[in-house]
């Protein structure tokens, strides 16, 4: 790893993502900033027109899924990360049209993706949890 003590022009397209972690056990705080190539925020590709309406819905079901996937589908404990009651939350999970037995296989299996928003948006024309 790098680090820069003066200015540092970056190539351009170049930058950098910051990972802030959090050990509610320890209390510790760690940072880790990795270089890389700079993306559109998740929903925000340029060229992607859907309406605010169903761009924040992707959004809100990437969100919740990912919660989900990193606490191997466990509810309670994703419900927890995201601040929210696990009530609410499981109904935010059937209005978002996840389907938690998927979800859990996809985590026993170890893959804790998401799916790209505009890849949701041909996914989600059929109507899937409206």
């Amino acid at each position: 790893m790098r680090f820069f003590s003066e200015p540092h022009e970056l190539e351009p397209g170049a930058g950098v993502r910051v990972d802030v972690g959090h050990d509610p056990h320890t209390g510790k705080v760690t940072v880790t900033i990795v270089p890389g190539r700079l993306q559109a925020p998740p929903g925000c590709e340029p060229g992607d027109f859907r309406p605010l309406r169903q761009r924040l819905r992707d959004y809100q079901r990437n969100l919740v899924k990912e919660a989900l996937l990193q606490a191997g589908g466990n509810v309670s404990l994703a419900a927890e990360r995201l601040h929210e009651d696990r009530r609410n939350f499981f109904r935010r999970v059937q209005k978002l049209g996840l389907r938690l037995d998927e979800i859990r296989t996809l985590a026993r299996e170890g893959n804790t993706t998401t799916t790209p928003p505009h890849e949701l948006a041909h996914a989600n024309e059929g109507g899937e949890g409206q």
